[in-house]
């Protein structure tokens, strides 16, 4: 099991210890079959993503990652904030996700994304 650090933070300002962009992948609970959602944005340790389910912040679950080279991977998170979205769209909540273990090539491949 690989761990990786803490990213997300639920206050207003911003202390990520990594940085994170906007990088086309997508994601979806792990082993259900709905459809794929884009991640807002992602770094090494966790991302933010739209849901239309409210979850409860330090709850942990999977989700696949969509990775660009058309690969996928499990990841386990725990979510750090959930925010509603006035009017539903484009999803119902905003919510900060944690990694709490991403596959090691998983982690390289977001490394090779995050610096270009």
């Amino acid at each position: 099991m690989h761990k990786v650090v803490h990213l997300m933070d639920s206050s207003s300002d911003d202390r990520r210890q990594f940085p994170r962009m906007n990088i086309p992948l997508y994601f979806r609970p792990a082993r259900r079959r709905l459809p794929r959602r884009e991640v807002v944005d992602i770094g090494i340790g966790g991302a933010r993503v739209y849901g239309d389910e409210p979850l409860v912040v330090g709850a942990r679950f999977e989700i696949e990652l969509f990775m660009p080279d058309d690969t996928s991977v499990t990841c386990l998170t725990e979510v750090m904030w959930v925010r509603p979205i006035e009017g539903g769209m484009p999803a119902n909540f905003d919510i900060g996700l944690k990694f709490l273990d991403v596959p090691t090539q998983a982690i390289e491949q977001l490394r090779q994304l995050l610096i270009g």
